[in-house]
């Protein structure tokens, strides 16, 4: 009985994929050799239950599965249902026997009979039209007097109505099919058109839209979730009779199509430069806007809503995203800030709720950005924004005292930077990618040998160079080196690193000593950069150890006085941290993390 009752429960969530839109009739040739006895007794019982006192058969409701036995030969079960005129029901009966279903109209008379459905032994009425108001009765035998246990569905209760005109607010339900149905609609020119259908689960419906010519303007299939389709905000291009075509693609059961329209759009299209315009967002879904732009142009991207978490995708013509953004400067709102667009293209922004069941009124913002092309004269101490077209690169200048320690740190979220320093010959005398943590470059503490005016330059580390974006780039000159102090072999410090700062670290070491130096941390991305005396970039090293820095069995080249540069990898990080150095005639034994060699280094 419960292999009965499970098949019967799949049958009332909707799948159904053996039903069809028309009312089955009874096949008269198979019918048991002694209907009229049934049917006579049927019709005079069911006229007694318009009483509700003399209704003595048992209730089944919609949604409802009932268990019952025919247990002799000429055997009829009975039940009753309360239906309205209009509702549409199904009626499922599954049996290890041939079972026989017939549907009784408040009057008693027979509306429907099933022998055999979907070419099994169980018999089935889908889709059936309630003519009147009242109580209904059920009745259910054996196929030639056979008996056996049985499982009784009903469901229903909805007017499902398929075709005819549609009005705006409108919802309709109706048993889609494969063949589907049309619907039509007096539509207006300009007015944006918002169409979706919710099927059952299981059912996977599919919607088209056609002008008053005809002419297919648009469909969709799953834009609605859960393979839900939904056309949104369609603006209509004349006045005229619109045709709204419904259809599922593998399958039957019921669905509801709703229309709305209006004369203004919820969200999504132009993006007009300069102007905030408004959207309503539904949960789970997303608005695209779209502007033109030009190579090297800078904007500005904002979406603003007191009402939920935004979030917001800028996307080429390719709709690959080039830049995103969660949260700009004041929490929950989203800011696209001083990007760069990297060619002349078709650009879309994507606005949407960080939450899939978030949603609400929002604003948004294109606005265009100046900011100078970078190079010239870079100031000390100051942050200095500027963009880096692409194919180009910036040179700034300054001068600097022989003796004196500088540092350049490049902060960008839009480029990998690469920075390169001359000398007042013009010589390359140092380079760096990635010291500045993540993409960014950076000189830290390099010692000045001779005064003069030296040359950086900043461009793209990528190996096309067409990078383009806004960076900002900072110059410091110290006279002396502030360290954080001596490291010996042997040796294990404790310090504590706040958001931005660095400490530098010096030892001696002989040449051809095996260095080793481990920074370790269970808040920090530890970060470790080794130089040489005269400033010159030896190793530098992120995940070593996971999230922890290490520079293992280092050769010294040289005897020098080295120095070590500990930092955390996103200068936003702080926490505690431990540093320690040995130095060893052969290598130390390192436990190297899954993967990585032997020997293996990250020099730079």
């Amino acid at each position: 009985m419960k292999n009965l009752f499970f098949v019967v429960a799949v049958l009332i969530v909707g799948i159904t994929t053996a039903c069809n839109n028309t009312t089955p009739t009874p096949k008269p040739a198979m019918l048991p050799p002694q209907p009229p006895q049934p049917v006579v007794a049927a019709t005079e019982q069911i006229k007694s239950l318009q009483s509700p006192v003399a209704a003595d058969a048992p209730v089944i409701t919609y949604n409802e599965i009932k268990e019952g036995v025919i247990d002799e030969p000429s055997a009829v079960d009975e039940w009753v249902f309360e239906g309205k005129a209009g509702e549409r029901v199904n009626v499922v009966l599954n049996g290890n026997f041939d079972s026989y279903l017939e549907l009784f109209n408040p009057d008693g008379e027979l509306i429907a009979g099933s022998d055999d459905s979907a070419n099994t032994l169980n018999a089935a009425l889908f889709d059936t039209l309630l003519t009147k108001s009242g109580m209904y009765a059920i009745k259910i035998r054996g196929y030639g007097g056979q008996m056996g246990n049985y499982a009784l569905a009903l469901t229903g209760g909805h007017p499902t109505i398929g075709g005819g005109m549609l009005t705006d607010g409108e919802n309709r339900n109706a048993v889609l099919s494969e063949e589907g149905f049309k619907w039509r609609y007096q539509g207006q020119k300009g007015a944006y058109l918002s169409v979706g259908v919710q099927g059952e689960q299981g059912i996977d419906p599919f919607l088209s839209l056609y002008g008053p010519d005809g002419a297919l303007l648009t469909q969709d299939d799953d834009s609605g979730g859960n393979l839900n389709p939904e056309i949104i905000d369609f603006e209509l291009p004349a006045d005229g009779v619109y045709t709204i075509r419904a259809h599922t693609i593998a399958s039957t059961g019921l669905v509801t199509l709703t229309l709305n329209s209006s004369q203004q759009s919820s969200g999504g299209g132009p993006l007009a430069v300069g102007k905030t315009q408004s959207g309503l967002l539904k949960p789970g879904r997303s608005h695209r806007w779209n502007f033109a732009g030009e190579a090297g142009q800078i904007i500005n991207v904002s979406m603003v809503s007191p009402e939920f978490d935004t979030f917001l995708e800028l996307r080429d013509a390719n709709d690959t995203i080039i830049a995103e953004n969660d949260d700009g400067p004041d929490g929950t709102n989203a800011m696209i800030d001083a990007f760069v667009l990297p060619a002349n293209d078709t650009y879309t922004v994507v606005a949407r709720a960080l939450s899939a069941d978030e949603g609400g009124q929002y604003e948004i913002t294109l606005k265009p950005v100046k900011i100078k092309a970078g190079g010239g004269p870079l100031p000390v101490g100051e942050s200095v924004q500027a963009s880096l077209r692409p194919g180009q690169i910036d040179t700034w200048s300054f001068e600097a005292e022989a003796d004196s320690y500088i540092s350049i740190k490049i902060q960008s979220n839009q480029l990998d930077t690469y920075l390169e320093l001359f000398d007042p010959d013009g010589q390359l005398i140092t380079a760096d990618d990635d010291s500045g943590g993540e993409l960014n470059a950076a000189l830290l503490d390099f010692p000045v040998a001779t005064a003069g005016e030296y040359q950086v330059v900043v461009k793209s580390a990528q190996p096309d160079g067409n990078q383009a974006g806004v960076y900002e780039i900072l110059l410091s000159v110290a006279d002396s080196l502030e360290s954080s102090g001596t490291l010996e072999s042997g040796q294990v410090v404790t310090r504590t690193l706040k958001a931005g700062e660095q400490h530098t670290w010096t030892f001696e070491a002989e040449e051809d000593t095996f260095i080793t130096v481990r920074m370790d941390s269970d808040t920090l991305d530890t970060y470790l950069s080794l130089y040489d005396s005269s400033g010159e970039l030896l190793y530098v090293n992120d995940d070593f150890f996971a999230k922890q820095a290490a520079i293992a069995n280092y050769v010294a080249p040289k005897s020098d006085t080295y120095r070590l540069v500990a930092r955390a990898y996103s200068p936003e990080e702080e926490g505690q941290y431990t540093i320690s150095l040995d130095l060893t005639d052969t290598e130390l034994p390192i436990n190297l993390p899954a993967g990585k060699e032997p020997g293996q280094q990250n020099n730079n």
